[in-house]
């Protein structure tokens, strides 16, 4: 056993147990009108939590005859609580079940690889809804977690572990090889070797004995985990072996606090949230369209020129863009000199041009720094491109100008009077572009809230009456 490496081992670490996780809301995609028979005054301590898990975890709902319990839903809800007050039962139960048929859905239609294209270089989707899952328990029960996850894993993991071996710089490059891809997504070959280095052997309370293996950690990162790994760095596996430990004592305590039932409900309830996001995001009427969104480009592209010409007419004020500016402007070869310049600008600009003409370093200062009229171009200057930036009658901030005048740097400060604003021709790129886009994202939504309604429809789904006291 590495004594070095173990004893930085901490149940403090149980806060963080996948550190690159984004630790969010699980309840949040849907938001429908429709009033399932759930009572609002339904207990949500994690005494009540308790009871409902002992008294034999009576239905909640039955989704296409897969059952959700009442335990888990009672969690779903305080966990959505506390991230929504206002948030009421029936729309946690409403949520719960929209998401279990969008999941349903997702994975019906859509590859892995579709839905989670972040995949190549981010977390796995099961890594990701085993952080959420984690988040959640902790977020839910809290003290008792933590209180429950001292007395089981001791100090240190000590109760839990049963050996432990860290390798050395030299066996890590042996067992992982040399990273292939600009992912560093290794061979099957070297998964084998990784999978043959025990790193922990270790006992659950209940007796549930069991190992994590270098392949077992490798598969949870990201890139930069992979990256870590491939880069030899002991510290990093140590780290990321002790954490995922951490983690299966806290799955182990929440399985004999709830019952193994409830739990692999909650787990999948948070792989459902994860999939209804992942198809929102595919069908483009997701909130990350970080990387674009093919289906929203191919519905832009079918967008006819009727389409295009009826969307540019009912909303030309879409399609106007400032043709030219009328400006004036000051400008200063010191910086602080033109902060004290700008702090004596009057907002109405009425001393604009007297200021000009004592500070201004440019050969308009005598004509109070006046531009004229300066036409939007493809070849503009620095300048005119900060004035076409710029709100109209607003004193702008002192900006520095790119590269040197005469081996000494220069701060402008301009002004705009006036602009002659022009719309975009109804046959121009520019139309045909953003016309199509707002086409085909408007159809998307149509097309979505279809498919919401569609599923609802053709799903069986029978829910429960259930008080306090049942």
């Amino acid at each position: 056993m590495n004594n070095r490496s173990l004893t930085r081992i901490s149940h403090t670490r149980t806060a963080r147990l996948i550190v690159h996780c984004i630790i969010a809301s699980y309840v949040g995609l849907a938001h429908s009108t429709a009033s399932p028979t759930y009572a609002a005054d339904v207990d949500l301590s994690s005494q009540r939590i308790g009871a409902l898990a002992s008294a034999g975890d009576l239905d909640a709902v039955r989704i296409d005859d897969e059952r959700l319990g009442r335990t888990s839903l009672a969690i779903l809800e305080r966990h959505g609580r506390l991230q929504r007050p206002a948030l009421s039962p029936d729309q946690v139960l409403e949520e719960t079940i929209e998401n279990r048929l969008l999941a349903k859905h997702a994975q019906a239609r859509f590859s892995d690889s579709e839905l989670f294209p972040e995949r190549r270089v981010g977390f796995s989707p099961e890594a990701v809804v085993e952080a959420r899952l984690l988040s959640l328990l902790h977020a839910v029960f809290g003290e008792e977690l933590k209180t429950g996850y001292q007395m089981d894993a001791g100090s240190n993991l000590s109760k839990v572990i049963l050996n432990y071996s860290l390798p050395n710089r030299s066996q890590l490059l042996v067992a992982l090889g040399e990273a292939p891809t600009a992912t560093l997504a290794v061979d099957e070959a070297s998964h084998n070797r990784a999978a043959e280095w025990i790193l922990i052997r270790y006992r659950l309370p209940g007796g549930k004995d069991g190992i994590l293996t270098l392949d077992d950690i490798y598969r949870l990162q990201n890139v930069q985990g992979r990256l870590a790994l491939h880069q030899l760095d002991v510290d990093f596996l140590a780290d990321q072996a002790r954490n995922r430990l951490a983690a299966l004592v806290t799955l182990n305590w929440a399985a004999r606090r709830l019952g193994d039932a409830p739990l692999a409900e909650l787990r999948r309830s948070v792989a459902d949230h994860e999939y209804a996001h992942a198809v929102a995001n595919h069908l483009g009427v997701g909130e990350s369209l970080h990387d674009g969104s093919a289906y929203l480009d191919r519905l832009a592209s079918e967008a006819s020129q009727t389409e295009i010409e009826a969307w540019y007419d009912s909303h030309r004020d879409q399609f106007r863009y400032i043709k030219r500016v009328r400006a004036r402007h000051i400008r200063l070869d010191d910086e602080s000199q033109a902060d004290r310049v700008a702090s004596d600008l009057l907002d109405d600009g009425s001393n604009f041009s007297q200021l000009a003409r004592l500070h201004s370093q440019a050969p308009d200062r005598e004509i109070g720094g006046q531009l004229g009229w300066l036409a939007r171009k493809e070849d503009s200057t620095w300048l005119e491109d900060l004035a076409f930036a710029l709100p109209l009658h607003r004193n702008g901030r002192p900006a520095r100008a790119p590269g040197l005048e005469h081996n000494r740097p220069r701060w402008e400060i301009i002004r705009v009077d006036d602009h002659e604003v022009a719309d975009y021709s109804r046959t121009s790129e520019t139309v045909r572009y953003q016309a199509a886009r707002a086409i085909a994202e408007m159809k998307a939504k149509s097309n979505f809230t279809e498919l919401r309604k569609r599923l609802r429809l053709n799903a069986k789904v029978r829910t429960f009456v259930h008080s306090e006291g049942t």
